[in-house]
C-alpha cells in the first residue's frame, strides 16, 4: 500500500498564476514569520517574495529582511555608527575642549568620563602646527606628552598615598586636554615674528593658562588634590616650561659659525672693522688705487663670494685704469652675519668700505644678479657717493607696489613652481626662510636644489666659470623702485644690462623698471640669459659703458 503525503498547496503570484488575477489563492503558513520591513525600496537587500516579481511556480521560503535562516543578520538599521562604535564621542570631545577654552570658569564634570580620542587630535595638530613651523621631531612631543603624564601620575599618587584615585588612563586624558592652550600657541606662533617680546610674552600667558586648567582639574577629579593644590602647580610648570623651550629653539636657525672665532674657519682674507663691530671681508683687483682713475666697488649675488667676478678679465682693469674691490656680503665668506640687515644697513656697509679704503668722495657701484637690489639700495641711500652705477640682471621683488599687477603676475608665473611657495613664506613669514631652505618635506627654492632654468647660452658659457658657483637668485627686496633721480646734473649714469632668454630673473619687469626711470639706460642682450657677463667681450662693453658713455649711452628699450 502506497503511502501518501500531504502536498502543500502552490502559490503563484499574479504574473504566473494560470488562474488569472480572479482566481483564488492560498499561502501556507510559516512556522516563524518575523515582522516585515516597512521599506520595500531595497528588494534586492531582503528575501520577500512579494517584493519582486518571480518566474519559479514553487513555494519560496519566507524570511524577515533582517535576518537569513534566522542566524545571520544582513540589515544596517540597528548597526550603531562607526565613531561611536570605536568609543570616539564628538560631543564630549567638543564640550571638553570648550571648558579648557575658558580657563576661568571649568567644568570639571565634563572630564570625569576620560578618554584618548581628544588628546590624539590635539596632538596630531600640535605635531602639524610644529612641522610646519620647522620642528621635524614629532616623536619629541610624542615622547614629552607620555613622560609629562607618567611623571605626574607618579608623583601624584606618591603624595596622595593609599587615598589618591588618579588612574594612568585619566591622567593621559587631563595632560592630552590641557595640551590644546600649546596647541594655540603653536598655530599662532606661525604667523607671529620669532625672539621678540610679543612671542615670549603669548607663551609666557599660554604656560599660565595651560598650568592653571590642568592644576583646577585635578584638584577636582582627584581626591585629596586640594591639599596639593600648590605642589600640583609647580610640578606641571615645571613640566610645561622645558618643553617650551625646546620648542622655541627648534625654530631658531644654528648659531653662525663666524671666522676667527674657536669654533669657526679661519680669517684668510683682509677684512675691515664696521661702525658695528661686524667685520666685512674684501678682495682687491686690477691696478693699485693710488694708481687708479676709477674705483669700483663690485657686488656679487647669491650662493656667491667675493672671488666670483665674472666682469673681470684679465688685462682690461689695466687697460681702463681702474681698481676694483669686492666684498663678501654679510653672512657670505669671511663676513660676519648682520641679523638686522636691510637695504640701507648694506648700503652704510659700503660707503663706510669706501671710506676705510680711502676711495675718495665719489666710487662706481656694481651689482650682479642679487646684487643688483644692494645697488638699487645705494641709489637711495648714499646717492651723493657715487660717480655711477651698473645692474646686471637684478633681481625683481614682484610686490612693489610700482609694478602693473598684470605684469607681475606674468613675471611671477614664469618661474617653476615651488619658487612661488618660497617667496611667500619670505614675504609674509620670513621667520620661517632658514627653515623652508633646508627642510625635505616641500620643494624649495629652485636654486637652492639646483633645478635653474638656463639658457642655451648660459649652457654654453658654462664651462667658463670652472666649477665656480654662480649667482642669480629671487630675492624679496625691501622698499620701492620708484626713485628719483640721483644725479640731475647729469653727473653719473645708471646701466641696466639684462638678457631677453634669462630664465632665473625675468625680463618683463626689467623692460618697465626702464620705461618708468627714463633716467636708467637699459641695455638688453638678445639671445643672451642669466650668464651673459662671461660671454667674450661682453665685461669689457659694460665697464666701458660705466666709465666712458657718458652723454650718449646705447639703450634699448623694446616696445
Amino acid at each position: 500500500m502506497a503511502k501518501e503525503f500531504k502536498v502543500p498547496p502552490v502559490v503563484f503570484p499574479s504574473g504566473g498564476n494560470p488562474g488569472g488575477p480572479g482566481a483564488q489563492q492560498r499561502r501556507p503558513t510559516a512556522p516563524f514569520q518575523p515582522p516585515r520591513s516597512s521599506n520595500p525600496s531595497i528588494p534586492f537587500m531582503s528575501f520577500d517574495v512579494g517584493a519582486a516579481t518571480t518566474t519559479t511556480s514553487f513555494p519560496i521560503p519566507q524570511y524577515g529582511n533582517n535576518s537569513i535562516g534566522g542566524g545571520i543578520s544582513t540589515g544596517f538599521e540597528d548597526e550603531p555608527p562607526l565613531l561611536e562604535e570605536l568609543g570616539i564621542n564628538t560631543k564630549q570631545i567638543w564640550n571638553k575642549t570648550m571648558s579648557i577654552l575658558n580657563p576661568f570658569r571649568i567644568k570639571h564634570d565634563l572630564h570625569e568620563d576620560a578618554d584618548l580620542s581628544g588628546p590624539f587630535l590635539f596632538l596630531m595638530a600640535f605635531g602639524l602646527f610644529q612641522l610646519l613651523a620647522g620642528k621635524l621631531h614629532f616623536g619629541i612631543i610624542l615622547g614629552w606628552v607620555t613622560v609629562a603624564s607618567l611623571f605626574l601620575y607618579v608623583v601624584f599618587n606618591m603624595l596622595a598615598g593609599r587615598n589618591g584615585n588618579l588612574d594612568l588612563y585619566r591622567c593621559l586624558s587631563l595632560i592630552g586636554y590641557c595640551m590644546l592652550p600649546l596647541v594655540i600657541l603653536s598655530a599662532v606662533s606661525l604667523f607671529v615674528p620669532q625672539g621678540g617680546l610679543v612671542i615670549m610674552v603669548m607663551a609666557g600667558l599660554f604656560v599660565i593658562w595651560s598650568t592653571r586648567v590642568c592644576t583646577r582639574l585635578l584638584v577636582e577629579l582627584a581626591s585629596c588634590g586640594d591639599e596639593h593644590r600648590g605642589m600640583l602647580k609647580k610640578i606641571i610648570l615645571v613640566l610645561l616650561i622645558p618643553f617650551l623651550a625646546w620648542a622655541y629653539q627648534a625654530t631658531q636657525s644654528p648659531p653662525p659659525r663666524i671666522c676667527g672665532s674657536p669654533t669657526g674657519p679661519p680669517i684668510t682674507a683682509p677684512r675691515i672693522k664696521l661702525r658695528d663691530g661686524r667685520h666685512l671681508a674684501y678682495t682687491e683687483h686690477g691696478i693699485p688705487k693710488e694708481m687708479a682713475k676709477y674705483k669700483i666697488i663690485v657686488v656679487h649675488g647669491f650662493a656667491s663670494s667675493r672671488h666670483d667676478l665674472a666682469i673681470i678679465t684679465s688685462g682690461i682693469t689695466e687697460e681702463l685704469g681702474a681698481y676694483l674691490v669686492s666684498f663678501d656680503r654679510p653672512g657670505y665668506g669671511e663676513s660676519d652675519p648682520d641679523p638686522k640687515r636691510n637695504l640701507k644697513s648694506t648700503a652704510l656697509d659700503i660707503e663706510e668700505l669706501a671710506d676705510q679704503l680711502e676711495l675718495k668722495s665719489k666710487f662706481y657701484v656694481i651689482g650682479l644678479s642679487m646684487g643688483g637690489q644692494l645697488v638699487w639700495g645705494c641709489l637711495e641711500y648714499i646717492p651723493h657717493r657715487l660717480a655711477g652705477a651698473t645692474l646686471i640682471s637684478p633681481v625683481i621683488n614682484y610686490w612693489w607696489p610700482g609694478f602693473p599687477a598684470n605684469l607681475s603676475a606674468e613675471a611671477y608665473n614664469q618661474q617653476f613652481t615651488q619658487d612661488p611657495w618660497a617667496l611667500r613664506v619670505a614675504q609674509y613669514t620670513p621667520w620661517l626662510t632658514y627653515w623652508w631652505n633646508t627642510q625635505k618635506w616641500f620643494p624649495t627654492l629652485s636654486l637652492i636644489t639646483q633645478k635653474v632654468k638656463y639658457s642655451g647660452q648660459d649652457l654654453e658659457l658654462m664651462p667658463k666659470l670652472k666649477g665656480r658657483q654662480h649667482d642669480g637668485a629671487y630675492v624679496i627686496q625691501e622698499g620701492e623702485f620708484d626713485l628719483k633721480n640721483p644725479w640731475v646734473d647729469v653727473e653719473g649714469f645708471v646701466h641696466l644690462w639684462h638678457g631677453d632668454e634669462d630664465g632665473i630673473v625675468s625680463v618683463t619687469l626689467q623692460r618697465y623698471i626702464a620705461k618708468k626711470l627714463p633716467w636708467v639706460y637699459y641695455h638688453e642682450l638678445p639671445g643672451a640669459g642669466h650668464l651673459f657677463p662671461v660671454a667674450d667681450g661682453v665685461s669689457e662693453a659694460i665697464l666701458k659703458a660705466l666709465l666712458f658713455a657718458k652723454k650718449q649711452p646705447v639703450a634699448w628699450i623694446p616696445g
